[in-house]
């Protein structure tokens, strides 16, 4: 049972009348960190607080006994509502008709389930109908807010991460559906809403539960600010979810919390994803160093903050910049030269995505670059690019492709690359053949200018 409903159902306030002790010792935990604070005396504030709970339980236990709070299965609660309009004690008479509506319901989901009937069987519009809503939406506040509350009512297999997507799924319900609907890796990670929490989110949607709204978009501001792991099991996966849980909030930001709020939140989280602790359990399933540069590529993208990008860049940073990153690189089986330039330069790209700063971005792509130097040199691609007996049109888009870093990381192999195109632009025998050939020379424009070659 909720506060809310303690103070509002008689047989609750027998029982904890009758408790004796737990209301003395639940009175003495209030009155201590009080006394400390404000410096009165224990014993008045436990004289106090005992008088006060004493005059509450006994008014409970007299309105049940005169019969104020009339039972539903015997009036319409529309009817009771308009009948209790003008009478001064109204929200204190409808809060025990709804706190009595869930006597012996305990499971959370048939709870939820209760209050929503409650709603729909309230007068449509005016102030008896926010009568039967107020009482509502604060049990509503107190179920939901806590994680056990939640986890009755969305399901006891979500872990701590699926639960927020949805919660924020059901607070915002219209923007996380379209989110979904545009991006369907979205619907992997937010989990659907059904039964009586389909139908909170209904009545949320339409702004009947503001309270209850901004309450739960703040809980899960608590939970993202928290050091608690949102999924502990699975550090790639948490990120999963706190890039569904970003793209999700901004979606709803300035309605139910501000785009700062929202940003301030994750980048609190994102200091514990650049933890040696996290790193460390998100790399574990690797098994290539390159495996790991991809994995903490992804992280530097997904972290926010100046301080946690410039964190995850030192990460990457130390692992592409390693013995152990180019020996793996240069010995690996299984792939050409040609591809594991191909790899390296898709990777320098994901780098340069990733919104580092300007000196730890040219770091990272510099040690990139190096490597793939190395191992074309090796290879000496270019080299025998240069000798092939391949027309020049189909050379130099080749080449071209090198320099601009599409098939190779930029650096060495890409300047040796774009030195060895000028220099087959100046033979005599390739001009003549792409004069012959303009039609080959067009598709070539485009890869001159991401080259840096005029075209």
């Amino acid at each position: 049972a909720t506060a809310f409903e303690l103070l509002h159902r008689p047989d609750l306030a027998e029982r904890l009348d009758a408790s004796g002790v737990e209301l003395q010792h639940a009175i003495q935990k209030i009155a201590v960190p009080e006394s400390q604070a404000d410096g009165k005396p224990v014993h008045d504030l436990v004289r106090h607080y005992r008088k006060l709970a004493d005059a509450t339980i006994e008014r409970l236990v007299m309105a049940g006994r005169k019969n104020r709070f009339p039972s539903l299965e015997h009036h319409d609660l529309a009817d009771l509502a308009h009948r209790l309009q003008g009478q001064t004690e109204r929200a204190f008479i409808m809060g025990g008709v709804v706190a009595s509506a869930l006597i012996g319901l305990k499971d959370g989901r048939a709870r939820l389930d209760r209050l929503m009937d409650l709603v729909d069987r309230a007068p449509p519009e005016g102030p008896s109908r926010a009568m039967v809503l107020v009482p509502v939406e604060q049990i509503l506040c107190e179920m939901l807010g806590s994680r056990g509350g939640l986890a009755d009512i969305l399901g006891p297999s979500l872990d701590q991460g699926a639960a927020m997507a949805a919660v924020v799924r059901m607070v915002a319900p219209r923007e996380v559906g379209l989110l979904v609907r545009q991006d369907p890796r979205m619907a992997m990670q937010v989990p659907a809403v059904e039964g009586p929490a389909a139908r909170l989110g209904a009545r949320i949607e339409i702004a009947e539960f503001p309270l209850l709204s901004a309450a739960l978009a703040r809980m899960v501001l608590r939970e993202l600010m928290s050091p608690r792991r949102l999924r502990p099991n699975d550090a790639a996966s948490e990120i999963d979810i706190l890039r569904a849980l970003a793209t999700s909030l901004t979606a709803t930001a300035g309605r139910l919390l501000t785009l700062e709020e929202v940003q301030t939140a994750f980048n609190e989280r994102s200091k514990a994803l650049v933890t040696a602790d996290f790193v460390a359990a998100y790399v574990k399933t690797c098994s290539t160093v390159l495996c790991e540069a991809e994995a903490l590529t992804r992280l530097c993208e997904n972290v926010t903050g100046v301080a946690n990008k410039r964190s995850a860049a030192r990460w990457l940073s130390a692992c592409v910049g390693s013995l152990r990153f180019e020996t793996e690189m240069r010995q690996a089986g299984g792939q050409t030269a040609a591809q594991k330039l191909g790899v390296l330069a898709t990777l320098q790209r994901a780098v340069r995505a990733c919104g580092l700063s300007d000196k730890d971005e040219g770091d990272i792509t510099a040690a990139v670059g190096k490597v793939g130097g190395t191992i074309e040199s090796e290879a000496r691609i270019v080299a025998l690019l240069a000798r092939s007996p391949a027309p020049p049109a189909q050379k130099l888009a080749v080449l071209l492709r090198m320099a601009a870093g599409e098939t190779a990381p930029l650096g060495p192999a890409a300047d040796r690359a774009k030195a060895e195109a000028i220099k087959l632009f100046r033979a005599p025998e390739a001009r003549a053949a792409l004069a012959a050939q303009p039609e080959a020379l067009a598709p070539l424009k485009t890869l001159m200018k991401a080259a840096g070659l005029a075209a």
